[in-house]
């Protein structure tokens, strides 16, 4: 989702035609829409006196389509490609640079649909190679091999964060609506090939869905899968909608889960981000 960069200051695209900005210059540095943007009536001139340059991220959202249809997803993905108006980001992103909004320390993240089903996906990930970026996060479900990842893996600038949710196809199919669990594993073990020693730079992530994954069979078995492939770094989140119901009222077996797979993860080494919201669940209950 656009926006939920940490960083202090930053630009996102989001599919729905709309540049949004973070900055404390600006709304008290809220996330707040500056203008309206179709792809080809970009004025970087909105951008005055409302963001200063360099940025510290820039958030490229600009897009829907997925090869997926997770249960968990709050965006309406569509499968037809020829539905979705792909807006012509490049040269958005060449003045962006031009202009010093960008430079090799912004922080590129690819949000919302899968990154590498857009058109220009490609294109732009050779660009932020030449152009010597230093950190770039994609967020996939692995249903695509690109070699330009593969590149940026073995350049060691890019994070790639893998929607998983499971350690077995019969939970994958159940959470992502396609039996395509071969698929990923297959481009995965092809990223993994680039990535060094510490195996780090392909992450699996797991979002704790209600009912489906929420036991500690399925993390174990999310742990062991990974230890197969030879991945080191792993992250867990939770389904927004059902953690917005709880309202704070979390389930003694959902903490347990968390004292769970935190213990796992220290018993085989693993290097596991909890996303903020669990994060601060696990810290409470250690607190106690």
């Amino acid at each position: 989702m656009i926006g939920k960069s940490s960083s202090n200051s930053g630009i996102g695209f989001s599919y729905d035609g709309k540049i949004l900005i973070k900055s404390d210059e600006y709304e008290d540095g809220k996330l707040t829409v500056c203008e309206n943007f179709n792809g080809f009536n970009f004025d970087i001139n909105v951008l005055k006196d409302k963001i200063k340059a360099p940025v510290d991220f820039v958030e490229l959202g600009h897009w829907k389509s997925c090869f997926l249809k997770c249960l968990y997803c709050n965006e309406d993905k569509v499968d037809d490609l020829s539905l979705v108006n792909h807006f012509d980001i490049f040269p958005v992103i060449e003045e962006l640079f031009d202009k010093k909004y960008i430079t090799k320390d912004t922080k590129i993240i690819f949000e919302c649909g899968d990154a590498t089903l857009h058109p220009e996906f490609d294109k732009l990930m050779y660009y932020f190679i030449n152009t010597e970026m230093k950190d770039i996060t994609i967020k996939t479900s692995a249903q695509r091999y690109c070699h330009s990842i593969a590149e940026a893996i073995d350049k060691k600038i890019v994070k790639v964060i893998v929607s998983f949710d499971c350690g077995c196809p019969y939970i994958y199919e159940r959470v992502k609506g396609y039996n395509k669990f071969d698929i990923a594993v297959s481009v995965i073990k092809k990223y993994i090939q680039y990535d060094d020693r510490k195996k780090k730079r392909v992450i699996l992530n797991y979002t704790i869905i209600n009912g489906v994954n929420d036991n500690q069979k399925e993390i174990f078995d999310w742990f062991m899968f990974s230890r197969g492939l030879g991945i080191k770094k792993l992250s867990l989140d939770i389904e927004n909608k059902w953690f917005e119901q709880l309202n704070g009222n979390i389930p003694d077996y959902l903490k347990e889960l968390l004292i769970f797979t935190k213990d796992l993860s220290g018993l085989n080494n693993y290097d596991i981000e909890f996303t903020p919201k669990l994060d601060d669940i696990y810290n409470k209950i250690k607190s106690r």
